[in-house]
């Protein structure tokens, strides 16, 4: 059983950071004006790090719901700012206004993150990324967009032959499982960085398998930039601690998960503080604290059972990730007594397979549930192509 995460404990520069972030939103940022004038916080208040906890948490439709004046630091000059959206991938899109300076630092600290794996800048590097309609190059930087067609993937991986291979885990394995069937004659990429899902066991064995060569996860946002990644030799994630401060609030913790909430330390010009990410992590203790081994999906797809209580995705996703036969799963709630079962499923083992997930799934979520299933040879999501293994539709009350 993991323990209950204690408040973070901060650095120095982490500390200074946060000192200067929360005064200069207090002082010159209408949201947090209103969200900490109830509080009676004097400016003595800020120097105490502990003060971190006493604030609220934003929620992504909050932020959504609050005008462009209501968040940017008064200090600055919209017009002059940089708007960055998200993809809103969640249903909730959302623009965050940046300026020059944020944008440096945010990008050098994805290039430590990349060099870290063992990306050089004379490498070419392809991405699979939802920025870039088309194929595009920047310097010896390729660009493709994941809502391509596998083919068209394979032509610019074929024309580029990458050092480095970046992008969203659905289309990365859908050329590895390409490539698998039908090999290059040349040297394949240095490594391979995953992001945008999670990436499980499976996944990464073919990733693997297809390119030889070390596979990496990062994990980030357009909130936040690069939150966290893995390194060689080290088991889990490192985090960006000096320029994200990534909080680990009890979700289901008793197995291991935690809520992810995330200030940007770095972020001036219209400042994210104590936000929720509605992602949750799988963390463990190690040499006394609590460190992340994966990020896994959303908590906001929990399953709503018939009275009311819910059930973590990762109750589901646990259950039902070793069956044998069953490659990969998408678990979709649509109302409260109907639940999809898609599966990509060895032919042999249907028939055990939807026996057996069909006898958990109604322990799990009781009587009274109907399951459908549906059986794809590649199971890939609609747009985006981010895919999520559990993922709920029901309109919370």
């Amino acid at each position: 059983m993991a323990t209950q995460p204690e408040p973070p404990s901060l650095n120095g520069v982490q500390r200074r950071k946060l000192k200067r972030l929360l005064l200069d939103a207090w002082r010159n940022v209408p949201l947090y004006q209103a969200l900490y004038e109830p509080l009676g916080l004097t400016e003595r208040d800020f120097s105490d790090p502990g003060i971190l906890a006493r604030l609220p948490i934003l929620s992504k439709a909050e932020l959504v719901a609050t005008s462009v004046k209501e968040r940017v630091d008064s200090r600055f000059d919209v017009s002059s700012l940089i708007l960055e959206s998200t993809t809103g991938s969640t249903g909730q899109p959302f623009s965050l206004y940046i300026d020059g300076r944020y944008r440096r630092r945010r990008n050098l600290r994805f290039l430590r993150g990349l060099v870290s794996a063992g990306y050089r800048p004379w490498h070419r590097m392809l991405l699979l990324t939802d920025r870039h309609p088309g194929f595009t190059r920047q310097h010896n930087r390729y660009y493709q967009s994941v809502e391509a067609p596998t083919a068209d993937i394979l032509e610019s991986y074929v024309k580029v032959r990458p050092q480095a291979l970046y992008g969203f885990t659905t289309p990365l394995r859908l050329l590895a499982e390409h490539l698998l069937q039908n090999p290059q004659d040349f040297r394949g990429p240095r490594l391979v960085v995953s992001t945008a899902e999670m990436l499980d066991v499976s996944t990464r064995e073919t990733l693997q398998d297809a390119f030889d060569c070390p596979v990496f996860d990062f994990y980030g946002m357009t909130e936040m930039g690069l939150v966290a990644s893995q390194r060689p030799g080290f088991e889990g994630y490192i985090m960006s601690g000096n320029a994200v401060l990534t909080e680990l609030l009890p979700g289901d913790s008793r197995n291991g998960r935690y809520r992810t909430v995330m200030t940007n330390l770095d972020l001036r010009a219209s400042p994210i503080i104590r936000f929720d990410s509605g992602d949750l992590a799988f963390a463990e203790n190690v040499d006394g604290e609590l460190r992340v081994m994966a990020f896994e999906g959303r908590s906001i797809d929990t399953i709503v059972r018939h009275d009311g209580t819910e059930l973590s995705p990762y109750r589901v996703t646990d259950a039902l990730r070793d069956i044998p036969g069953v490659r990969r799963f998408k678990v979709t709630q649509r109302r409260l007594d109907g639940v999809a079962v898609d599966l990509e499923v060895d032919p042999s083992l249907r028939k055990q397979a939807v026996e057996r997930i069909r006898s958990i799934l109604s322990e799990l979520l009781g009587g009274g549930v109907n399951l459908s299933f549906g059986f794809s040879e590649n199971l890939v999501p609609d747009g985006t192509r981010k895919f999520r293994p559990v993922e709920s539709r029901v309109i919370r009350t």
